[in-house]
């Protein structure tokens, strides 16, 4: 056989001119191509069966029928030939191995038997699978039956807004002054995180020229109440010893207010004058007239309680 001859020989069990550089060379790269394309041309082979070997069939696409909903549709002709349009009308279509010549009534039955089984502790006698008892929200009864079994509110809010006992408070203090005793808990400090409202307040008290003093710690024990912790005084101002206190949306709760309502009178015993404003988002219009107009009612306060210190003295 002769060189043109071989070369015809593999050029026709080739569907590529990749496959014959791996077939002759055993490797495929720029100079090995370069060098078959030349050989073709001189022997002026014919290529024309090129791109149509396994590696570029072109698979025809047929249309048919959906034999469940009876819509037109596209598909592949090849092993994988589709018979329905969509899962939906695969599953009426092969429901119960209907259809199906590969079906195997054996495992079908295995499978069932398999989840009967692990579905025979929920379901009650009577064949009706047994429902969740029903939970509601403590506070604004929404239904919470969705929610894991230990939660018994809808959400933070609500948790707030319940009134805790006096029981589970004074179980908590208990705990918290035994640790307190033991070393095991430093006692309650200040937030290193100042929140926005804070932030804004402080920008306030600075453009107005007062002085102030942030997260004054003031103990219990010098108000005259048997405990180890502090009162935090948001912006405590010591040329008129006024409080200056931002109230946030916690301050709504039923047991905070109780517990400001019992700060407040304790501070006012020993002579703090404690003055408290509600926060509003600036975010809206109404928003920003009312936290102006709170601004403009605190700065006359100050200014009486300045003159007031001035005429004592």
């Amino acid at each position: 056989m002769t060189e043109r001859e071989n070369l015809e020989f593999l050029i026709k069990e080739s569907f590529s001119i990749n496959d014959l550089c791996i077939k002759i060379y055993g490797y495929c790269n720029g100079n090995s191509t370069r060098k078959i394309n030349k050989l073709i041309d001189e022997n002026n082979i014919d290529i024309s069966h090129f791109g149509k070997g396994k590696k570029r069939i072109v698979i025809e696409v047929i249309k048919k029928v959906c034999p469940i909903c009876y819509v037109e549709f596209e598909t592949k002709k090849n092993k994988k030939e589709k018979i329905t349009c969509s899962h939906k009308c695969s599953n009426s279509y092969f429901r119960h191995g209907k259809n199906n010549p590969n079906f195997d009534i054996d495992e079908y039955r295995k499978v069932c038997e398999r989840v009967s089984n692990s579905l025979k502790g929920r379901i009650v006698s009577n064949g009706i699978r047994k429902q969740k008892e029903k939970k509601f929200c403590k506070v604004c009864n929404i239904d919470i039956t969705s929610k894991p079994k230990k939660r018994t509110f809808c959400s933070n809010k609500c948790r707030g807004l319940y009134p805790r006992s006096e029981e589970t408070i004074n179980k908590i203090k208990e705990n918290v002054n035994k640790r307190i005793k033991n070393g095991t808990h430093s006692g309650w400090k200040s937030r290193s995180v100042e929140s926005f409202p804070e932030k804004f307040f402080k920008r306030v008290l600075e453009s107005n020229n007062i002085e102030f003093d942030f997260n004054k710690p003031i103990k219990k024990r010098d108000l005259g109440i048997d405990c180890s912790c502090n009162y935090f005084l948001d912006f405590y101002i010591k040329e008129t010893n006024i409080d200056l206190e931002i109230d946030g949306k916690q301050h709504s709760w039923e047991d905070r207010i109780e517990h400001d309502k019992i700060r407040d009178e304790s501070l006012t015993k020993m002579g703090y004058d404690v003055y408290r404003i509600k926060w509003e988002s600036i975010n809206t219009e109404k928003g920003k007239q009312y936290i102006q107009q709170e601004i403009n009612k605190f700065i006359k306060y100050y200014m009486k309680s300045i003159q007031k210190s001035q005429n004592i003295n």
